[in-house]
């Protein structure tokens, strides 16, 4: 991939090189991005097992320990994401879970009475997930798996950490938006590229890394956002969504506070 995936432009300047590929800046819309990546290479092992547990070098990104010391936190995470999808006033609405992972999500709407679905790339993940006893979660790839649906299936689809790791976002924002229901959102977090975390890191940036394509700011997800749909949206700062619903004592302000700066978009059908 040479071309930027948001306005199309091919000349670009080179923030990182990696052994399979480069991060580059588009020289137009200043979409920071991966190229020349080996996709295919790539997503045959991005997800594997070892991506889920304690990452071994620099270029092997991934989680320390997902489904083992970090599962609660995973839930906790979870758990903040149900109530800010909740604020909008879904309850006990069909949802989808793109990019579901273990299945944490998932797992805490079906406790909530939401006909919740999840999907993965990862066949270890799901797996994992299968083992744990969540249920409505398959293996598929993401695309193929929204284009086979019937339009106007579900009344919200979530992507958490998702949609940085696609090649092609505006279209599997337009393809999403098809399966909704009239009234439906879109809630999608991802990573402030150029937020202060990343900026004080330069090269040592935790996701220049086999994960991540996109790096994306609020100026390139407007920009994305607005190529995909006419439809009204919203960006905000993570820990404001969760100060609104569970307050600036709770684990997860202090989280989106100390470690992690994440954009929360919400798109309106």
């Amino acid at each position: 991939m040479i071309k930027c995936p948001i306005c199309g432009f091919s000349k670009y300047l080179v923030v990182y090189e990696l052994d399979y590929g480069i991060v580059v800046q588009c020289g137009k819309c200043e979409l920071v991005y991966g190229a020349n990546l080996r996709l295919d290479d790539y997503l045959k092992c991005s997800y594997n097992e070892a991506y889920y547990k304690k990452r071994k070098t620099k270029d092997n990104a991934g989680y320390w320990d997902y489904f083992g010391i970090e599962r609660e936190d995973r839930k906790k995470i979870a758990y903040s994401h149900l109530q800010i999808l909740k604020s909008y006033g879904f309850r006990k609405k069909r949802i989808l879970d793109v990019g579901c992972g273990g299945g944490y999500f998932i797992e805490l709407a079906q406790k909530d009475n939401f006909e919740a679905y999840g999907i993965d790339a990862s066949e270890y993940a799901i797996s994992k997930a299968k083992s744990h006893g969540i249920k409505n979660i398959m293996q598929l790839d993401v695309l193929e798996f929204l284009t086979s649906m019937n339009t106007g299936l579900f009344d919200a689809i979530c992507m958490f950490d998702f949609i940085e790791h696609v090649p092609n976002p505006c279209e599997i924002v337009k393809c999403s938006l098809n399966k909704m229901k009239c009234g439906g959102i879109i809630m999608m977090i991802t990573p402030r590229y150029d937020s202060a975390y990343a900026n004080g890191l330069d090269d040592e940036y935790m996701h220049y890394g086999r994960d991540h394509i996109l790096y994306l700011t609020e100026n390139s997800l407007r920009l994305m956002i607005s190529k995909a749909t006419n439809c009204k949206f919203s960006i905000c700062n993570v820990k404001e969504a969760v100060k609104n619903t569970e307050g600036i004592n709770s684990w997860a302000y202090k989280y989106y506070s100390e470690k992690r700066d994440k954009l929360l978009v919400t798109i309106f059908k």
